[in-house]
């Protein structure tokens, strides 16, 4: 199953905020989607989005609930100084000091038309939405990551390749070397496998150069810093 396949050798770069430090490390399919999905911000944002879709769903429910509501209030009436316009004649008044009253109400949809209904299957919809955006964003930084991978792996194998070919040139150099003393041999045939291995050894300086110059970079955008 692939998550039992390793590979070798995965070229990561943990970023800091000043320093980019590369590392080795093998690692099955599942731990690498495992490390990209855990950096993907984009993929945190896509969960966050069900998070809400849930939360309008239980916002369209409780428009089903009974509305309760609850009134309190208190009041204070002193006493009461009546005159006459002259001011004359003046009597007080005595009357309750505190008063206090308290209503409760309770209101229930009855029939809406199917309103409360619709609002229900729209935000269960959108929740499923949001469920497929993450199960697409998910795959989506499986993919990229996977093909980064892919990408640092066939290079990985063509420096391997011309290691061990510079290995054999250095060799039959040598032997070559050994023949020429001997006289079984030319120095055309040294400076032959010389440029030989001249060339390789560029080969191989161009791949460094890919690696450490565009690819790496790269790959710490998007599979430790995705999106």
């Amino acid at each position: 199953m692939t998550k039992n396949i390793i590979f070798p050798t995965l070229l990561l770069l943990a970023a800091t905020p000043n320093v980019c430090a590369q590392t080795a490390m093998p690692m099955t399919l599942e731990q690498l989607f495992e490390r990209v999905e855990q950096g993907s911000r984009t993929l945190a944002t896509a969960k966050t989005n069900v998070d809400a879709a849930q939360h309008g769903i239980d916002a369209a429910l409780s428009q089903r609930l009974p509305d309760l509501s609850a009134n309190l209030s208190v009041s204070y009436i002193g006493n009461a100084l009546l005159t006459d316009r002259d001011f004359s004649n003046a009597h007080g008044l005595h009357s309750p000091h505190l008063g206090n009253s308290f209503a409760i109400e309770a209101q229930e949809a009855i029939y809406t038309g199917g309103t409360l209904s619709a609002g229900i299957k729209l935000a269960e919809l959108g929740k499923k939405q949001a469920e497929t955006g993450v199960v697409l964003t998910r795959q989506q930084a499986r993919f990229l990551a996977l093909g980064q991978y892919l990408d640092l792996y066939k290079v990985d194998n063509r420096m391997r390749v011309y290691r061990e070919n510079m290995s054999l040139t250095r060799q039959l150099i040598a032997d070559i070397k050994q023949r020429q003393q001997q006289g079984m041999a030319l120095k055309n045939d040294i400076t032959r496998y010389e440029l030989q291995m001249e060339q390789l050894s560029l080969g191989l300086e161009q791949l460094q150069n890919t690696t450490t110059g565009s690819m790496l970079p790269r790959c710490r955008q998007q599979l430790l810093c995705l999106y």
